[in-house]
């Protein structure tokens, strides 16, 4: 997981990037967990510490962006169940998806994200996602990364330069 938790500029109260259901998942099946971003996270870790006593969670703050592309190639999945987000598919997915991480989120319904599960924030949903993503884990990844080649800066340039032609 990658985010800036919070809302509406607070930072400890509101878990708007959905932490409590990644790690709810990962302590229900047993797995390692990674959930990196801003320092400010510190704060809402800090207000919620009786949830985050697992032995196998990792927190990372303030990465530099060399250090969170590995922190991407060295994960399998990406779970990013956030109940609010700007820009659709928002980055945050993009990148990882762009690093071969098959996803399991929450998005906008008008936005279909191959390589993706959809997921609201419902754990036996994200655990559903997971169990299908396992089993189709190299299908998955091919599909996130194609996605994100159809997404990335350079094809919304070459779309927007299309559409600029057509009403001139």
């Amino acid at each position: 997981m990658v985010a800036a938790n919070g809302l509406g500029g607070t930072h400890g109260g509101f878990d708007r990037k959905g932490f409590t259901f990644g790690l709810a998942l990962a302590m229900k099946r047993n797995l390692d967990i990674t959930i990196a971003g801003p320092g400010f996270n510190k704060s809402w870790f800090n207000n919620n510490l009786w949830m985050f006593n697992y032995s196998k969670l990792n927190l990372v703050f303030d990465t530099p962006n060399s250090e969170l592309l590995d922190l991407y190639h060295n994960h399998d999945i990406f779970l990013h169940p956030s109940m609010l987000e700007a820009g659709h598919p928002n980055l945050t997915l993009l990148e990882a998806m762009s690093s071969g991480l098959p996803t399991i989120a929450n998005w906008e319904h008008n936005t279909d994200l191959h390589g993706a599960w959809r997921a609201p924030r419902d754990i036996f949903e994200m655990e559903k996602g997971l169990d299908v993503i396992i089993d189709n884990w190299d299908s998955y990844r091919s599909e996130c990364l194609n996605t994100s080649q159809e997404l990335s800066w350079l094809s919304r340039s070459k779309d927007l330069i299309e559409i600029y032609k057509s009403v001139q």
